[in-house]
């Protein structure tokens, strides 16, 4: 496998989800891999992100950790999956943050935001299996 997960630590309202890349798996997506990701779910390219002074995930998916990839996908499933009373509550805020854990890259703690814990273990689920799948077809 490509990515894995680790653990999942569940506190109210925040996940910390520890994900491993294994040794023959690229750390960083491709553009060939960003262009893939971004055909299959155009809306990524528009989320918020503030890493390296982007102002969004588009300018930076490129170049991006594996692990931040899925901290936005995550997210992305999140919001699909949402019901209507939580989509219209100014109240849903889901956002995250990914930093590594060791200095070789092959580990990382994803931080992120959620409204329920089933919905946030079936994006964690359907999407690390998704970004595993265009990581083995783009490499």
């Amino acid at each position: 496998m490509a990515l894995r997960i680790n653990s999942i630590d569940i506190f109210p309202r925040e996940a910390h989800i520890c994900v491993s890349i294994g040794n023959a798996f690229p750390k960083t997506v491709s553009s060939a891999c960003a262009q893939y990701i971004l055909q299959q779910y155009p809306q990524l390219a528009n989320h918020a992100c503030f890493s390296g002074g982007a102002r969004v995930f588009g300018q930076v998916i490129q170049g991006a950790s594996v692990p931040h990839v899925l901290e936005h996908l995550i997210i992305h499933e999140q919001l699909l999956q949402c019901s209507h009373a939580y989509c219209v509550s100014s109240a849903l805020r889901l956002v995250g943050c990914t930093t590594w854990n060791n200095d070789e890259h092959t580990s990382a703690l994803i931080r992120v935001m959620f409204y329920d814990d089933l919905v946030l273990l079936r994006a964690l689920r359907t999407q690390t299996a998704f970004l595993n799948k265009a990581l083995k077809q783009c490499s």
